[in-house]
C-alpha cells in the first residue's frame, strides 16, 4: 500500500507530467500555428471560422503530439521530480529516518506506468480515430481531396492508381486499377471507374475491398482467370464492381506510412499481410517491437537515472541533472542504433529493441551503489 508520502510524491509526479505536456505542447502550436497559418487563413471564411477549424485541428492533433513526446516527458518528469525533492530538502528527513532513498523509486514508478498506460489507451483507442485528419491538408480537414500515389497489391498483382483520394468517404476519384497477368487475368487489363469506395471485412459477409462504380471495359469483356473470378465480380443488383484486396484506404491515403497510427491488433494482422511488399513489413515489425516494449523501455529508464540525480558525490544539483539529461539522451542514442541495426538486418528487430533495455538494465543495477544514502 501507498503511504501519505507516496501519494504525495505520485500527485506531484502527475502534476508535474501533465504541466510539462500542456507547456510543450503549448509552444508547439504557438510556433507551429505561426508557420502555417497562412494555410489556415487563405479560404473565404471568417477569421473566426478559421481559428474555430486551426483549434479543433490541433486539438487532434494533440493525440500524436502526445504519442510522440510521452515516453520522454515521462522520464524527464522523474528527473524534475527527484530534482525538486533535493533542492527543497524534501528528502532528507526519510534519509534520516534510515528510509533507503530506492524506496522512492515506488511512487514513481508507478506514476510512470500511469503515464504509460495513458500512452497505451491513447495509441489503441484515440489516435487511429484522428489518423486521416492528422494526415489531410491544413485547414482543410478530411473532405479536402489528395493527390495520389499508386499503391501495389503484390499478393494479386494489382495497382492501385487515381486522380484523388477523399478521407470523408474513403474514396479515390477517377481510379485505376491495373490488372497484370497472368495472377487475376490472362492478359493486362486496366479497371477505370468514376469512383472507388473503401469497405473494410465485415466477417461472414465480405472481405475487405473496392466498390468500382462506373467501369470500363465492362466486366463480361475482362477475361478473369480463377482467381480473378473469386477476387474481381458484380455486386448483386448493380452494375458496380468489386475488387477483393487487403490493400485498405488508409495504406492508399498514406503511401503505405499509416501503420504510425494503426492499433497494435490492425498492425500486427498487416505484418501478416502478403499484399505489401517486404521492405514495409520489415518497418513494420520493428516499429510494432518497439511499440511493445516502450513502457519496459521507459521504466528502465527511470531506474537508471535515479542514482545519477541522486548521486551521494555530487556537490551540485544541477550538475547532477544535468548528467542524468544526458544519460537519457545516451540512451536514445542506443535505441536509435539498435533501430538502425534491425533495419539494415544486422539484428533481429525482437532482439534489437532489448539491446537498450539490457544495457539500461545492467547500468541501474552497477550504479545503484551510488545513490544517496
Amino acid at each position: 500500500m501507498l503511504n501519505t508520502f507516496d501519494r504525495y510524491l505520485l500527485r506531484r509526479y502527475i502534476s508535474t507530467f501533465l504541466i510539462m505536456f500542456v507547456s510543450t505542447y503549448g509552444l508547439f502550436v504557438v510556433i507551429d500555428g505561426f508557420t502555417n497559418a497562412d494555410e489556415y487563413f487563405q479560404g473565404e471564411d471568417s477569421t473566426i471560422e478559421n481559428l474555430k477549424t486551426m483549434g479543433e485541428e490541433y486539438l487532434f492533433r494533440a493525440s500524436s503530439f502526445f504519442d510522440m513526446t510521452g515516453s520522454i516527458l515521462s522520464v524527464v518528469t522523474v528527473i524534475i521530480v527527484l530534482g525538486l525533492l533535493l533542492y527543497q530538502k524534501e528528502i532528507h528527513p526519510l534519509l534520516a529516518a534510515g528510509i533507503p532513498s530506492y524506496r522512492l523509486s515506488r511512487p514513481l514508478l508507478l506514476g510512470a506506468l500511469v503515464a504509460n498506460l495513458l500512452m497505451v489507451a491513447n495509441t489503441e483507442l484515440i489516435l487511429p480515430k484522428v489518423s486521416l485528419l492528422l494526415e489531410s491538408s491544413r485547414g482543410e480537414g478530411l473532405k479536402a481531396g489528395k493527390v495520389m500515389e499508386p499503391v501495389q497489391d503484390y499478393e494479386l498483382h494489382i495497382n492501385l492508381d487515381g486522380n484523388r483520394m477523399f478521407a470523408s468517404d474513403r474514396s479515390i476519384r477517377h481510379a485505376r486499377f491495373i490488372l497484370t497477368a497472368p495472377t487475376l487475368v490472362e492478359e493486362l487489363t486496366t479497371l477505370s471507374a468514376a469512383k472507388a469506395v473503401y469497405y473494410p471485412e465485415v466477417a461472414g459477409k465480405h472481405p475487405s475491398g473496392w466498390r468500382l462504380k462506373k467501369v470500363t471495359p465492362p466486366i463480361d469483356q475482362v477475361k478473369l482467370t480463377k482467381m480473378g473470378q473469386k477476387n474481381i465480380f458484380r455486386l448483386k443488383n448493380s452494375e458496380d464492381i468489386f475488387v477483393a484486396t487487403e490493400v485498405s484506404f488508409h495504406q492508399v491515403y498514406s503511401k503505405g506510412g499509416n501503420y504510425l497510427y494503426d492499433t497494435t491488433p490492425e498492425l500486427i494482422e498487416r505484418v501478416n499481410s502478403p499484399a505489401l511488399s517486404q521492405a514495409s513489413i520489415s518497418r513494420q515489425i520493428l516499429f510494432l517491437h518497439n511499440r511493445l516494449a516502450r513502457p519496459i523501455q521507459n521504466l528502465v529508464a527511470v531506474m537508471l537515472l535515479i542514482p545519477f540525480v541522486m548521486h551521494k558525490d555530487s556537490r551540485s544539483l544541477i550538475t547532477s541533472m544535468a548528467i542524468a539529461c544526458g544519460v537519457l539522451v545516451g540512451m536514445l542514442a542506443v535505441q536509435q542504433l539498435a533501430n538502425y541495426l534491425a533495419s539494415a538486418k544486422i539484428v533481429t528487430p525482437d532482439f534489437a529493441v532489448w539491446i537498450p533495455i539490457l544495457m539500461g538494465g545492467g547500468l541501474a543495477a552497477w550504479f545503484s551503489e551510488d545513490i544517496l544514502t
